[in-house]
């Protein structure tokens, strides 16, 4: 596995994070120990995950630890696919409504001119 290099701000956090759902530490502690902001803190966090140095948070009020197990990091993607469901379906039906609104557009028909394939099934047969 291939990791990426991380800039100062980014190493010092990693540096901080514990191992361990058992040793999650709560990002507010995280906060006062790096002296940066929670917009910060939050962008560091993203761009760990995006360089392959994996920090879990299992939404469970116990805060972000570095995974130790296999079933750590399953229980982190199977939140993590929860979520992208949830988005997946959330555009669904705003694209449902911007099409009962304003018809279809030329993001929703290929270059063929056929409508493009529906992503979800709905009872409607919209």
């Amino acid at each position: 596995m291939k990791l990426y290099e991380l800039t100062a701000d980014e190493a010092r956090v990693y540096n901080m994070i514990p191992a361990g759902h058992e040793n999650a530490i709560k990002r507010a502690d995280l906060k006062s120990k790096t002296g940066e902001s929670d917009r910060d803190m939050r962008e560091v966090l993203e761009c760990l995950n995006e360089k392959r140095y994996t920090v879990c948070n299992f939404m469970d009020e116990k805060g972000y630890f570095i995974p130790e197990t296999e079933d750590e990091y399953l229980a982190y993607e199977r939140i993590i696919n929860s979520y992208k469901c949830k988005y997946q379906r959330k555009e669904h039906h705003i694209k449902k409504a911007r099409q009962e609104k304003f018809g279809l557009s030329r993001v929703d028909v290929g270059r063929d001119g056929k409508r493009r394939s529906k992503r979800f099934a709905t009872n409607e047969g919209a």
